[in-house]
């Protein structure tokens, strides 16, 4: 009969099922014929396709269990039993041209833009925007999923409100986002967790760490630094926290035959009385400038320009181990401190237009921010 062997769950074919069922009533009933025509031959194939039946059932529900095979939905409740959910929908982002020969006016968050060509591909932009330039970016979110090459550089983008003489919307960028993770990727993570080897259970690690007082952001790697796999070893990078806290909570939460790996090493003591070093890394400053240049409408006081240094010194702080520091946000986190005061006319962060990206083990921070070095009035 069926069986769960080292290679899955094993089937075996009807016929071996109907010969076997008749050997058993062969055995136990001497003399009575099980060819297929005689009535004990028919309860033979009945009982032999019930058999079928129960086996192929189970081997269903074994398969929509393994990570190996399952798919779709089987897989979403493999997770289930792991503790891992798929991640779901991220929108693709656009950087859209805006041209338009009037300024002073806002197009205000989640404003409505759909594709030129196709009225059913639609957008959303993702703050308030103060057209203060004829010629200015916008970064914009599609609304449901869009497939890859449905929008493409160069794309018309129109408006659903009509706003004074906002005559061009070109795409400049796309971002392609996900419809929702894929079942190779989510099958990986499920399998890291579940294995304790090439992961580590490195999502249940960082949700310590994050627990852990004073850790404001962390992300927990089981790669080297030249970005090969290898197993048993992981890295975890925090930022906050006092060392020997993190230390011991990586003790407390890491698997067993699991090795540390960082530039910063703590001391901790098993319940043995063991000295256990505990090694991991905390995330490298990436310095950020920013300089602005304004037209005055009426005055620029201290105090703005102190309100502005603190907003990019917030933006900076508030981004993520890894993250990205959009130039749009800190576009619109200064028009509201000026707006009615003065006009932009240039803004530059590390001498670029461009959001910054930090490396995977980067902090995004704040360098040598002087109000009055880095406003210029014109």
């Amino acid at each position: 009969m069926s069986k769960i062997g080292a290679n899955g769950y094993e089937l075996v074919s009807e016929e071996t099922i109907i010969s076997d069922v008749k050997t058993i009533i062969s055995d136990n009933f001497v003399g009575l014929s099980v060819d297929n025509e005689s009535p004990m031959g028919q309860v033979a194939l009945m009982f032999a396709s019930e058999i079928d039946n129960c086996q192929k059932d189970a081997f269903n529900v074994f398969n929509s269990l393994d990570l190996d095979t399952a798919t779709g939905q089987d897989l979403d409740n493999a997770g289930k039993l792991i503790g891992l959910s798929r991640r779901a929908l991220e929108p693709s982002i656009l950087t859209v041209q805006a041209t338009s020969s009037t300024t002073g006016y806002t197009i205000v968050e989640s404003s409505e833009f759909y594709l030129t060509s196709d009225s059913a591909v639609t957008f959303t932009n993702t703050s308030d925007e103060l057209i203060s330039s004829t010629v200015q970016s916008i970064t914009m979110q599609s609304t449901e999923f869009i497939e890859d090459g449905a929008v493409n550089v160069g794309d018309k983008i129109t408006s659903t409100t009509t706003y004074p003489s906002l005559t061009d919307l070109e795409v400049l960028n796309i971002i392609n986002g996900e419809e929702s993770e894929s079942d190779y990727s989510y099958r990986l993570r499920l399998k890291a967790v579940r294995n304790g080897n090439s992961g580590n259970g490195l999502e249940s690690m960082e949700k310590a760490l994050l627990e852990t007082t004073g850790v404001l952001d962390t992300i927990v790697f089981d790669i080297n630094r030249d970005n090969a796999i290898t197993r048993g070893f992981i890295e975890p990078v925090v930022l906050g926290g006092a060392d020997n806290d993190v230390a011991t909570t990586v003790w407390n939460n890491l698997d067993m035959g699991t090795e540390t790996q960082g530039t910063t090493t703590e001391n901790v003591t098993d319940g043995k009385g063991n000295i256990i070093p505990i090694s991991f890394s905390r995330p490298t400053d990436l310095n950020t400038t920013f300089t602005l240049t304004v037209s005055l409408i009426t005055s620029l006081s201290q105090i703005q320009r102190e309100d502005i240094v603190t907003a990019f010194e917030e933006l900076c702080n508030n981004s993520f181990i890894g993250g990205t520091l959009y130039y749009q946000d800190f576009y619109s986190a200064i028009v509201t401190i000026i707006t009615g005061t003065a006009k932009i006319v240039t803004l530059t962060i590390n001498a670029g237009t461009s959001d910054i990206v930090a490396g995977n083990r980067e902090k995004i921070t704040p360098f040598n921010v002087d109000p009055n070095a880095n406003i210029t009035i014109v």
